[in-house]
């Protein structure tokens, strides 16, 4: 039974507290500590008798009987004929403390007193903590005065459950993870998260990495020249446990990084073939819980870290996994395959079969095209005859690329002539493409651009899985957009290999490049015919693309697989007016130069997110954070394709 004791005091003027004094009764002892009811009455040190002229002189500068208030305070702007009481709320046990039996007569009288008007006692069940009343000086002093209603400060009621029941009933919280600063908790549960994270991501391609805990594992890796190979070695060189090898020890190697693709590395591999997979359940989201100072807990949200993208993705699948060894894996960058996707002529004839098997138009992925060997070609004569059908503009302007074997611009040439293409067709050594010029491209700035992104494939113990980076940037031309002038190639073709040659290069833009972020502003500010976000209605239409030329080019990719290989893709896209994207190439080895501040940021960010994923995920068993690393870094890669989609022979 809780007892409620309401301690009220007043303020006293100069000729009361001379005649307490006087008196020398125990009213003059700490009226401080008279407020903590909880301590010992000998715990307070009386005034000596021969120090009563001392005593009374402290108690004239005593003005209120409660702690001091700040100016600032609203208590201190309170009239001095009003007093302050507080509530306190005690126990049964600690009122028959003994220390407590000698309160000031005056402040017992007026609490203790029958008829009481100045306030009535709370309810036990509803106790308020802390809780001030005010009350005026003359009702204290006995004066017959209308009584005062005590001012009740509202405040939340404190409900005190057992843990049991908060656990039981109680649903906590989410905290997302870059929330946390608590760097300690990172580096520990920062490892089990990512851990398990890697273990399942190793299931969807029907693998379990054996790490032994009691050894620690070195790996080596090799990295060849060209292509910015100095950033592949910074990324390498900041990953534990690796250690770089020349190419007399190339054999040895884990890993291994070259510009182009190369038979013998291939070789060294072995070929996955005849693997029979067992498709498993879907693993539930593990959940992780963070307690700051042992106070309250959180469920930590780990969606800024990124996984939900692959592990969230209608093409993820788990696989009953065969088990293997770190030390005896070997990956390379470069996939067999490739060429399904990287040559020209190999991706329309590929994405030509694809959408013919499933009643879909090539046309509504890339601008109408031809596919000529030679001016004896049967393609050739159907070129010409849609070259003089009514379908075909006047003046319409074509552009003529290599087949195969090229990339960054190299070859291409613009006619509008059929005698000019007649003449280039000629001249060439190798198969060509004919595509239909975008006439009416969209305009940032009256010039033309197009869209680099990326994609991942990989193909690991005979499962390939693709993935799409959600981040690119703009790449612009130098000159103004005019059609009349065909001939100047740093107005129609925006690829870097050409257009640093141009005296305006980086004259708008650093090293002629826009993020995403710079477009959308630019979309915001000058493009009012409709509100337009780049990143859902480009960048979802993009992204369907990708989906879809993977598709087109695994059945050329599974003649002949090696284990375990990946390799990135850049894709470029050109947007007309009607904010269409259109495919116009896929390169085997996209330029990795950081020409400009945001290629130093979106490049190396792109190629770690990619090594987590093929290399880290597949050797790593260290995860210390150390004091450059950042604790939080978020996976960009989602899941678009795996192999194994449809396939459903066995599940357990």
């Amino acid at each position: 039974m809780l007892e409620h004791n309401y301690l009220i005091t007043r303020q006293y003027n100069k000729v009361d507290l001379l005649e307490d004094s006087r008196n020398k009764s125990e009213s003059n002892s700490n009226l401080r500590h008279s407020l903590d009811m909880t301590r010992s009455r000998s715990s307070f040190k009386k005034p000596l008798k021969t120090a009563s002229n001392e005593s009374s002189k402290e108690l004239l500068n005593r003005t209120s009987v409660l702690p001091f208030f700040r100016p600032r305070s609203p208590l201190s702007r309170l009239p001095r004929s009003l007093h302050i009481s507080r509530l306190s709320i005690l126990k049964s046990n600690l009122s028959k403390d003994q220390s407590n039996k000698k309160i000031d007569n005056r402040a017992a009288t007026a609490y203790f007193g029958p008829n009481n008007p100045l306030f009535e006692a709370p309810s036990p069940q509803n106790p308020l903590k802390g809780t001030f009343l005010i009350i005026k000086k003359s009702d204290i002093c006995g004066l017959k005065k209308k009584p005062v209603i005590p001012i009740k400060k509202s405040s939340k009621k404190l409900e005190i459950t057992s843990l049991a029941n908060a656990k039981k009933g109680q649903k906590l919280e989410k905290l997302s993870i870059k929330d946390i600063k608590d760097r300690l908790w990172l580096s520990k549960k920062r490892g089990v998260i990512i851990r398990d994270f890697y273990a399942i991501l190793a299931k969807s391609n029907g693998m379990k990495i054996q790490h032994n805990p009691d050894f620690v594992q070195s790996f080596k890796y090799y990295i060849g020249k060209g292509n910015n190979s100095k950033l592949i070695k910074q990324l390498m060189s900041r990953r534990m446990g690796w250690s770089r090898v020349k190419l007399g020890e190339i054999h040895t190697a884990n890993f291994v990084w070259t510009e182009w693709i190369e038979d013998s590395i291939l070789q060294s591999l072995y070929l996955s073939e005849n693997l029979e997979y067992t498709l498993d359940i879907l693993p539930k989201p593990n959940t992780y819980h963070y307690r700051p100072n042992n106070s309250r807990r959180f469920i930590v949200d780990i969606s800024p870290l990124g996984f939900n993208k692959i592990i969230s993705s209608s093409s993820f699948k788990q696989i009953q996994p065969y088990i293997f060894q770190p030390s005896t894996l070997k990956v390379y960058n470069k996939i067999s395959g490739n060429h399904n996707l990287s040559n020209k002529k190999e991706l329309f004839i590929n994405l030509n079969t694809y959408c013919r098997t499933r009643n879909k138009q090539v046309f509504d992925y890339v601008p109408i095209t031809f596919h000529i060997t030679s001016l004896k070609d049967p393609k050739y004569h159907e070129f010409e005859k849609y070259f003089h059908s009514k379908a075909n503009k006047p003046n319409s302007i074509w552009i003529l690329k290599p087949g195969e074997n090229t990339n960054r611009g190299s070859g291409i040439v613009i006619c509008t002539a059929l005698d000019q293409i007649k003449q280039e067709i000629a001249g060439m050594w190798h198969t060509v493409i004919i595509q239909k010029y975008i006439e009416n491209p969209f305009l940032v700035y009256k010039r033309k651009f197009d869209i680099r992104c990326y994609a991942l494939i990989t193909c690991y113990n005979g499962i390939i899985q693709g993935y799409y980076y959600n981040e690119g940037y703009i790449r612009t031309s130098s000159k103004s957009f005019n059609l009349q002038n065909i001939d100047n190639l740093y107005i129609h073709l925006t690829n870097d290999a050409v257009q640093k040659h141009c005296d305006d290069y980086g004259k708008y833009e650093s090293g002629n490049k826009m993020s995403y972020g710079e477009l959308q502003k630019y979309l915001d500010i000058y493009y009012n015919s409709r509100p337009v976000n780049f990143i859902e209605e480009v960048g979802t239409k993009i992204k369907k693309i990708v989906k879809d030329t993977i598709k087109c080019a695994v059945p050329g990719i599974k003649k002949k697989m090696f284990s375990h290989t990946f390799e990135i893709f850049g894709y470029d896209f050109l947007l007309d007016e009607e904010f269409k994207p259109w495919l116009l190439e896929v390169n085997t080895n996209p330029c990795l130069e950081l020409s400009s501040s945001h290629l130093a940021r979106i490049i190396p960010s792109m190629l770690d997110n990619a090594f987590q994923l093929v290399i880290d995920s597949l050797f790593q068993n260290n995860f210390s954070l150390k004091n450059d690393m950042p604790a939080i870094t978020e996976n960009k890669f989602e899941l678009v394709y795996h192999s194994l989609e449809g396939y459903v022979p066995n599940i357990n």
